[in-house]
């Protein structure tokens, strides 16, 4: 003869069980992401004078849409040979950086386009190298808007207004991979 065994408790429905860890499932899920998107990223952090200014210009093409821009700076000791110092965020209109002079900097700018209907995401990278020159500054426009973005940089004197656009491309960087 078998026996059963029944219990009573004042347990919560089980539709109530069932949500509760659907929330918490879906709060460890943010968190984990939270984590892993910071783990290798630090902020980048210098004592040189700011001789880099980023100008961010970016419109979102809607309500549902968010738009983050960042800077990704490594020191080249060579081409295949690169050094990552930090990360800036460009979430302000105007950011200035000093990078070290007459020191190779290679340049990763980073734009992640996301659509919260949609739950799309995008990234574009734009990569130079610069060679920080003594006494000169380097403004950094870049621009976003409908999909489409450009970056411009002029180099000038310290304290001077008037410089000159440089010409920049994206580094053929086949061994960086590797590195970045």
């Amino acid at each position: 003869m078998s026996r059963r065994c029944h219990s009573v408790s004042a347990a919560a429905p089980a539709g109530v069980f069932k949500i509760r860890t659907v929330t918490q499932g879906i709060l460890i899920a943010a968190l984990c992401c939270l984590l892993a998107a910071c783990a290798g990223q630090q902020v980048y952090r210098s004592d040189h004078r700011a001789n880099l200014f980023i100008t961010t210009d970016t419109e979102t093409p809607g309500l549902f849409y968010d738009i983050d821009a960042s800077l990704d700076i490594y020191r080249m000791h060579d081409i295949c040979d690169v050094e990552y110092r930090g990360t800036v965020d460009l979430d302000d209109p105007l950011i200035g950086v000093g990078i070290p002079e007459g020191v190779p900097a290679y340049l990763v700018f980073r734009i992640r386009h996301s659509a919260f209907l949609t739950n799309t995401q995008s990234y574009l990278g734009y990569d130079l190298a610069l060679y920080p020159e003594h006494g000169q500054v380097y403004d950094v426009n870049v621009v976003y808007r409908d999909n489409i973005y450009d970056i411009e940089v002029e180099e000038r004197p310290r304290g001077g207004s008037e410089g000159e656009r440089l010409a920049v491309g994206m580094v053929e960087r086949a061994c960086m991979t590797e590195n970045i």
